[in-house]
């Protein structure tokens, strides 16, 4: 499937593709999957609630924090407004179905469908 992508749409695809080394279509995948309701993951332990996290990623540390702020900080100015740009990729049924959904019920093309869900999750 081809679609354009929009300045910002394609702005947070780069940075979802840059952090998860994955492609743009495995970038959109994921943006778009992200978007369905998820249950809460909330359990109940001693009769306290407690967040039930996925403990799957490396431990978050102060430094990683502190660093991710000086590099926010440190972000170059955009001097240049990026342009539309047309791409193709291959997205999961599960992610076209919720498109389609967003078409149907919007009266939306598939690019603009997926640009609106990509530009919300910003």
């Amino acid at each position: 499937m081809s679609i354009t992508l929009s300045a910002k749409a394609l702005k947070v695809v780069d940075y979802v593709r840059d952090v998860q080394e994955s492609s743009a279509s495995h970038a959109i995948d994921h943006l778009i999957l992200k978007t369905e309701p998820q249950e809460p993951r909330i359990k109940w332990v001693d009769g306290l609630p407690m967040a039930d996290v996925k403990d799957d990623g490396p431990p978050l540390t102060t430094e990683d924090v502190l660093r991710l702020q000086e590099e926010e900080d440190t972000f170059p100015p955009i001097t240049q407004k990026p342009t539309p740009r047309r791409i193709s990729i291959a997205i999961s049924p599960e992610a076209i179905a919720i498109v389609k959904r967003l078409c149907e019920s919007n009266d939306l093309s598939m690019s603009l469908a997926i640009c609106k869900i990509i530009e919300e999750s910003a």
